[in-house]
């Protein structure tokens, strides 16, 4: 299930897969990073927010083998990241 919230970025952990805290509403979201996502995000960024949870089983398609695979782990993935700027003083329609 896909979810988009406003959060700021209060942990991270960098390795192969990064893992990443996002803090919203007073609660707490960690999610992980794949390695060929390249997103360029650090401690204090605030900003939209879009997560995937999966379940270990569920399907997938893998573009780079063109093949349907398997989730081998439960898992919150990290989908995107857009950045907020706070000094912003003008809204974008």
């Amino acid at each position: 299930m896909e979810k988009t919230f406003y959060g700021k970025v209060v942990g991270k952990k960098e390795g192969m897969y990064t893992l990443y805290v996002f803090e919203t509403d007073n609660q707490y979201i960690m999610c992980t990073q794949l390695p060929n996502w390249n997103m360029k995000i650090d401690i204090d960024d605030i900003g939209f927010v879009t997560t995937e949870e999966v379940t270990a089983g569920d399907k997938y398609y893998d573009r780079t083998t063109n093949s349907e695979k398997i989730y081998q782990f439960s898992n919150i993935y990290l989908k995107n990241f857009i950045k907020d700027n706070p000094n912003k003083t003008e809204i974008l329609v």
